[in-house]
């Protein structure tokens, strides 16, 4: 459910390529998580 409010399209081709349109913009997605910033994290 979550799924469909997310993405707009979602295509898979051949050798597997996968082509994701999302319904709305990088800059609306990362202004969801407060002041627009991306925190990026690595585990080793």
């Amino acid at each position: 459910m979550i799924a469909c409010h997310l993405f707009k399209r979602i295509e898979v081709g051949r050798d597997y390529k996968i082509s994701v349109e999302l319904n709305m913009s990088y800059q609306q997605f990362c202004s969801e998580w407060g002041d627009g910033s991306v925190l990026v994290t690595e585990a080793i």
